[in-house]
């Protein structure tokens, strides 16, 4: 059997399609194992909805950018499965680890708070309308789940009330999984992100649920999440009235994988079972022999096993010399009477741990939905074996064989924006222990805990942490009995220092003139050369951005800038990105205002003339943000009085000039006094 009878897409194509253009506003994940370098510079990029450079570094600078416009964006991970190889974090989401006293924290979801306007024409404007994309999948945030395994999953989405047949049948799903996600975590976790998706579902969605099973002769979808065991789950749902086959994949058993099997059989009521038997690269059975004969000797099951097609893909002719793909995918897949077609797709293996309650086991996720209409005929997707393996792996292994050994469940975050770094103890306390950067030297050490809240680490430790994060953003944690690796939290990233740090004030007012996404882009890519690294690169002579350098061109090149600043800073307010506008007025990116006003006054060389320019509409932008958006320099009051007190050398650069002008204190008194001055513009048309 050819793999066309099995529906074939590429994961993040198929999310990209899914969000269609329209603008995300929240983003929560779940995993097992997480990469947070593979997460940034391919899975952040399919949220947005415009071109990324090849080029992995400038990709990071303007994913730095495009993240600013997300309101949250959370990922919730196991801490004992950081993957091996995983690269550091370099960008602005909170990363919450969890850890579970029953099983594995296994969930693999994605939710999405989407948005597209669409023009009320009797107020003139654009009103926001909102959708949840929930996608479920076996795939982990890992260069393997997204690139390399073969992985299965499903997207569907919540509209909200005001849309035609906006009723769902799993809303309270979803909120049943918001709850649980919440109880696998630490007494007083920061959730905003995940609470914005909560109050879209609870205040903006129908709370007339679709409750029946099965409508016009097609199954509702619904999400399971642990609400209680899998055969009981699917007892509720009378599988077993319909069901004529069953055929299940997954990659891991565990050791009494037959009992497993037989209570799924028990609530389903299959005629005939197919389950597909793992293999390792050189063809070996990656299950132990007695797994096989369990499984094997069972009445009405046969071992099968997935399309050679699917598992090495390219094309005929070199089939058979490219290695098979590693299978992780997740799939129940149930053959109805009358020709109805269900799945259940997800994170459940075939293991006692995956198909237990939530409080009992794994934390898992999955959606049962239908394909019926999506016209894949009932026949079997597995075939069977031609012949029993000759050889089988010795032990029976499962997803958490690679899982660190974590000893005490202790969590970092360093704050850049009060350069304070902390630490919380959950569970059982055994200490001491040594915080040492990757490789082995040590930082720090921790002799006494305290179970309640987050620990102050002390100046110290959090100044060598702030030197090291430009480079790793993980720890070693060095026990008497182990040691594994953490990821630290970071928080207030917008005064972390830019990933690009070296534009000249002169560049950085260019970039804020720059109107359009792709010229910023272009720009970007020209300040990072293929060879450059993104610390301590050296910027380009900002005069070739310059057409014509007269006085007039500089002068207004400035107001221009610091007009496209005010413009972008308001809409972001405007339009709920705060976290844009913040980053931009009081933060330490690249193209942050602090930033330019502290390059201007450091540079020893320079045009006083238009330092002083460039101050002056500095305090101006200041004013005008102040006076429209008085709550949001209420918010920022700390940030706010930072910036004050930069503007205060506005009067170091006056005094710095003053011997140039003649008569320069009644000159510059009335020059600043005009130039500060608000003048309402009329409107367009009205004389004056």
């Amino acid at each position: 059997m050819a793999s066309k009878h099995i529906p074939l897409e590429v994961l993040s194509q198929r999310l990209g399609e899914k969000l269609n253009g329209r603008r995300v506003r929240t983003a929560v994940f779940t995993t097992y194992t997480f990469d947070p370098g593979f997460f940034e510079s391919h899975i952040l990029p399919v949220l947005f909805d415009k071109p990324f450079h090849q080029v992995e570094k400038v990709r990071r600078i303007q994913m730095e950018d495009s993240i600013r416009s997300l309101d949250g964006i959370a990922v919730y991970y196991d801490r004992t499965a950081l993957s091996q190889d995983a690269q550091p974090a370099q960008l602005d989401y909170r990363r919450i680890d969890v850890r579970r006293a029953t099983g594995a924290f296994h969930p693999k979801l994605i939710l999405l708070l989407v948005e597209q306007h669409t023009e009320d024409h009797e107020e003139d404007q654009y009103s926001p309308d909102r959708t949840l994309i929930a996608a479920v999948l076996s795939a982990n945030l890992t260069r393997a789940g997204w690139w390399e395994n073969v992985e299965t999953g499903h997207i569907d989405e919540i509209l909200q009330s005001d849309y035609e047949n906006s009723r769902t049948s799993f809303r309270k799903d979803i909120l049943s999984m918001i709850q649980r996600l919440k109880r696998c975590c630490s007494e007083g976790e920061n959730h905003s992100a995940l609470d914005q998706i909560h109050n879209f579902l609870t205040k903006r969605t129908s709370r007339e649920e679709i409750k029946r099973i099965i409508v016009k002769n097609r199954y509702n979808t619904r999400l399971y999440c642990g609400q209680a065991d899998l055969p009981s789950w699917l007892e509720e749902l009378k599988i077993n009235r319909y069901c004529t086959n069953l055929e299940i994949i997954s990659p891991y058993f565990d050791k009494t994988p037959a009992k497993t099997l037989q209570k799924i059989i028990g609530a389903t009521e299959p005629n005939q079972v197919r389950v597909y038997l793992p293999r390792n690269i050189d063809g070996s059975a990656a299950v132990p022999e007695e797994t096989f004969n369990a499984i094997n000797e069972l009445d009405t099951v046969e071992w099968a096993n997935l399309p050679n097609d699917l598992l090495r893909p390219g094309g005929r002719k070199n089939i058979d010399q490219i290695p098979p793909r590693r299978v992780h995918a997740k799939v129940y897949r149930f053959w109805m009477h009358g020709g109805l077609n269900i799945t259940l797709v997800g994170s459940v293996n075939l293991t006692s741990a995956g198909h237990s309650h939530s409080n009992a086991g794994n934390f898992e996720s999955a959606f049962l939905y239908d394909i019926t209409d999506d016209c894949f005929t009932n026949r079997w997707w597995l075939e069977p074996l031609e012949k029993p393996p000759k050889t089988f792996d010795e032990i029976q292994t499962d997803e958490t064989e690679n899982s660190q050994n974590v000893l005490i469940d202790i969590s970092f975050r360093y704050n850049w924006a009060d350069k304070k770094l902390e630490y919380r103890v959950d569970g059982p306390l055994k200490g001491p222990i040594v915080v040492c950067e990757p490789g082995g030297v040590k930082l720090f050490e921790i002799d006494s805990f305290d179970s309640i809240g987050w620990m102050d680490c002390g100046k110290e430790a959090a100044g060598r942490v702030q030197q090291l994060l430009p480079s790793t953003s993980f720890l070693d944690i060095q026990h008497l009995k182990g040691k594994w690796r953490v990821l630290i939290r970071e928080e207030g990233m917008n005064y972390r220092p830019s990933l690009l740090i070296s534009l000249t004030p002169e560049e950085i007012l260019m970039y804020w003139s720059l109107l359009s996404p792709e010229q910023q882009a272009y720009f970007v890519a020209e300040k990072l050369a293929n060879d450059a690294t993104l610390q301590g690169l050296t910027a380009a002579n900002s005069s070739r951005y310059i057409a014509n350098d007269t006085i007039f061109d500089r002068f207004a090149g400035v107001y221009h800038a610091f007009e496209q600043l005010v413009t972008h800073v308001n809409d972001a307010i405007a339009s709920g990105r705060e976290n844009e506008a913040e980053s931009r007025m009081f933060g330490a990116k690249y193209d942050s205002m602090p930033l330019l006003l502290e390059k201007t006054i450091a540079r020893e060389e320079g045009d006083d003339v238009m330092n002083y320019i460039t101050f002056l509409c500095a305090r101006q932008a200041r004013d005008r943000i102040k006076k429209m958006h008085p709550e949001f320099i209420k918010t920022n009051r700390k940030n706010a009085k930072t910036l004050d007190q930069l503007l205060k050398q506005l009067s170091m650069l006056r005094r710095r000039l003053s011997p140039q002008i003649k008569d320069s204190t009644q000159f510059l008194d009335w020059y600043e006094k005009m130039f500060l001055r608000m003048i309402e513009q009329p409107e367009q048309g009205v004389s004056q």
